[in-house]
């Protein structure tokens, strides 16, 4: 009988421990969106395969995720030419179950217009 009880409390323990595990790991899976110079916000879709080619289309995506995981928006490296501008709220904001991260490695912000060399004519 004894051995019975005891069986059942490490049983017990055990659903336990795993259950808070699996918890742990849920809460910390990060869906990730990416953003790349080579990327197309036509028919990207935020993928690591597909990127977006700007923040703006990126912030969209994320304002549309249920935000109960976290979300990191990953920019690639290169230039990023912007006309125009990308303002953040609060509503862009992550909440007590999801924090929204915007990270980059070398990522350049230009408010230039990119010029074509090859269209350059001779005088």
């Amino acid at each position: 009988m004894k051995n019975i009880m005891r069986l059942k409390a490490i049983l017990i323990a055990v659903v336990m421990i795993l259950g808070f595990g699996l918890n742990c790991c849920a809460q910390e899976q990060t869906v990730n969106i990416y953003v790349s110079v080579f990327g197309n916000d036509e028919t990207g879709d935020g993928s690591a395969n597909a990127p977006f080619a700007t923040i703006g289309k990126a912030k969209e995506y994320v304002s549309n995720l249920s935000k109960d995981t976290n979300i990191t928006v990953n920019i690639g490296a290169g230039e990023y030419y912007v006309n125009s501008s990308v303002s953040f709220t609060s509503s862009d904001s992550g909440n007590e179950n999801c924090t929204i991260t915007y990270k980059s490695d070398g990522a350049v912000f230009k408010n230039t217009k990119k010029v074509n060399t090859n269209e350059f004519k001779k005088v």
